[in-house]
């Protein structure tokens, strides 16, 4: 069955901006403050990031909780594009506000971006993939009684994601690949086999090597608190060459932090502090981008570039960014 479920004219492609250039569009975002800072000359490909920007205090924005945002730093041109820009609305609790993006997920030949957003008339989360070159946005895998989360592209086009709803776990293409991971992306493997983060008996969530052919799931980042909520690994990404491991450790009283280690997680560095979440990888294997929370205020996440080697930290964006993903 065709797997889109509709497509939208989509005029979120509302300004462009480049070295020396002023970019105009209809929500007053200033593209060029927005791009003040990028350090262009150490990226490359394409990154997007987004954020829930609520609104100001003292301030009134139109009916709703503020903006949801995304953005994408095209490198080879040196422009910041607003991909998408729409008002939050909703009631609370948080899961059933929407307008907001989430789970960010660059298509591997970099034409288009996958993410989860909220369906309004659902309450349900469900996968939106954009095209770079023409902004038409498209729902992917419709289902008004399930949530769709984590999506991840592997390099020969396929995308696995979470489902909650009667049928649960990790699916890929629309087919279920595997029971248990709820919480996490996962990251491809050349071979097809998938690092994915399982809940056991001894944790919420542990790395696992998964080979969907053979059905064997070998350890390769685990707990040893005997504590089953104490420490949680997710969000593991495999850098280019799959040498290294770049993931999040939290827990009970453990802060989100982004770690790198070889591929069979061994070795295991620390690479950010006070708060590191949604690692992506150079082309060289050699930094780690991630989403940063400031430990003084304003306590903003930022885009950092961290040096594997050394730790050196670098600021990529100035302004607020949530979720990010790196097509370098």
């Amino acid at each position: 069955m065709d797997p889109w479920k509709v497509t939208l004219s989509v005029s979120f492609l509302l300004g462009v901006v480049g070295c020396g250039q002023k970019g105009t569009d209809a929500a007053t975002v200033d593209l060029e403050e927005e791009a003040r800072g990028i350090p262009w000359e150490i990226l490359s490909g394409k990154i997007v990031y987004a954020r829930w920007e609520t609104p100001a205090p003292g301030t009134s924005w139109e009916r709703g909780f503020g903006r949801g945002r995304m953005f994408l730093i095209d490198v080879a041109a040196r422009q910041v594009r607003l991909l998408r820009d729409e008002v939050v609305s909703g009631k609370p609790p948080h899961d059933t506000i929407s307008g907001y993006v989430r789970d960010l997920a660059i298509r591997r030949d970099g034409t288009s971006i996958t993410f989860a957003l909220m369906d309004p008339e659902t309450d349900h989360w469900e996968l939106r993939d954009l095209s770079f070159a023409d902004g038409t946005e498209r729902v992917l895998y419709p289902d008004d009684h399930a949530h769709h989360l984590y999506p991840s592209w592997s390099k020969d086009g396929h995308l696995a994601y979470v489902v909650h709803g009667v049928s649960w776990g990790m699916f890929v293409d629309g087919v279920f690949l595997l029971s248990g991971p709820d919480n996490s992306r996962l990251a491809w493997t050349a071979s097809g086999a998938v690092i994915v983060s399982l809940e056991n008996v001894h944790s919420q969530g542990n790395l696992y090597l998964a080979d969907p052919a053979t059905h064997a799931i070998t350890p390769v980042v685990v707990s040893s608190d005997p504590d089953w909520d104490a420490e949680i690994f997710s969000a593991p990404a495999l850098s280019l060459d799959e040498t290294k491991l770049a993931y999040v450790r939290w827990g009970r009283g453990i802060v989100e932090n982004v770690w790198v280690a070889d591929a069979n997680g061994t070795h295991p560095v620390q690479l950010s502090f006070d708060y590191g979440q949604h690692p992506a990888w150079s082309a060289d294997g050699k930094s780690v981008l991630f989403a940063h929370k400031s430990a003084s205020p304003p306590y903003g996440s930022n885009l950092y570039l961290a040096d594997v080697a050394t730790g050196a930290l670098t600021q990529v964006t100035q302004h607020e960014a949530q979720y990010v993903d790196w097509a370098p």
